[in-house]
């Protein structure tokens, strides 16, 4: 059971992780509803996936009513105290993958992904996260036991939910690094074509360069977010089979469960910063935000000077790459 020093630990460290990703997340869902070269399924996708994290930090806040009681109560009751909390999660947990997959067939066939209709595409990429989410919260509902656990997340579910929700996600998180591999070797393959077609003076150079170029970007930016993600859930999996199989000490489990939240705070607060610091698109849309936020010209300066792609004279006049937002 947590002492009174580490709830109070908890609590600052939740209240600030509310204040940064709450802005951030935010801030990204108002950058692709206000600006429409964010308008597209990957930038849907994104927007889904902080949406969903603003319910994970949310729900953290309203878990500390339930943490600074420190009582033993019945297993089905603690699950329905934070049965919220438990379903945002595990759905943000498969969106990483979805969005792995988006840039996937972004790259593997770009004219198919361009002509699929946003909106049905979008809502039928968020289906696996609210299908495997829903399977994980009906297992646990009807499979309930009664012991008096001290309430947190690993411990409201029953034991083998646990074990099988872990395993998936294990597999979809391989899933999603493997993709990302499959995208940067498809990527570096592409580029290496481009470099042979420029060199025989192509007419599609400028067009051909742009699109590589954001593709190029659009992988460094995922590959930071889903790697991030990836690392934190590994180490998440393994500190929770410690805890649950080798008999640990309660005081044990209170600093485990502690380190677990750290790594769960981080990959809810680090996408606007990701976005920020590695994508030209997003951060112009940013800057664009504080100066209405702050009322400084200054802002508004500094937004107009950063490219949203690159300047060219034939990209102009031509067209733009809406593969991604990134």
């Amino acid at each position: 059971m947590y002492s009174v020093p580490h709830l109070v630990f908890i609590t600052a460290l939740i209240v600030l992780a509310n204040s940064v990703g709450l802005f951030g997340n935010f801030n990204v869902i108002i950058a692709t509803i206000r600006d429409t070269s964010l308008r597209t399924k990957a930038g849907y996708l994104m927007s889904i996936l902080c949406f969903l994290q603003i319910v994970c930090l949310v729900s953290e806040l309203g878990n500390l009513r339930v943490y600074w009681n420190r009582v033993a109560v019945d297993q089905a009751v603690c699950f329905r105290m934070i049965a919220v909390y438990l379903f945002s999660f595990i759905a943000q947990s498969v969106m990483y993958f979805m969005l792995s997959l988006d840039m996937l067939i972004a790259v593997v066939a770009p004219l198919k992904h361009k002509m699929w209709p946003t909106k049905p595409y979008v809502f039928v990429m968020c289906l696996p996260p609210a299908l495997v989410a829903a399977s994980a919260f009906a297992a646990s509902y009807f499979r309930e036991s009664n012991p008096k656990v001290t309430c947190r997340p690993p411990t409201a579910v029953v034991h083998h939910v646990v074990v099988a929700y872990t395993i998936v996600v294990m597999i979809i998180n391989t899933a999603a690094v493997a993709m990302i591999l499959s995208l940067a070797y498809l990527v570096n393959k592409k580029g290496k074509k481009l470099e042979s077609v420029r060199h025989k003076g192509s007419r599609t150079e400028d067009s051909d360069t742009v699109s590589v170029s954001s593709r190029n970007r659009m992988i460094r930016v995922l590959s930071i977010v889903v790697v991030v993600f990836v690392c934190t859930s590994y180490l998440t999996v393994v500190s929770v089979h410690i805890a649950l199989q080798m008999g640990l000490e309660e005081d044990y489990h209170d600093y485990i469960m502690t380190f677990n939240m750290v790594l769960a705070l981080l990959t809810y607060v680090q996408n606007y910063y990701v976005l920020w610091f590695r994508s030209p698109r997003y951060r112009r849309a940013f800057f664009q935000q504080l100066s209405y936020l702050r009322h400084c010209s200054c802002f508004r300066g500094r937004a107009a000077e950063i490219p949203a792609r690159p300047s060219n004279s034939r990209l102009e006049n031509g067209k733009k790459d809406s593969t991604t937002s990134f």
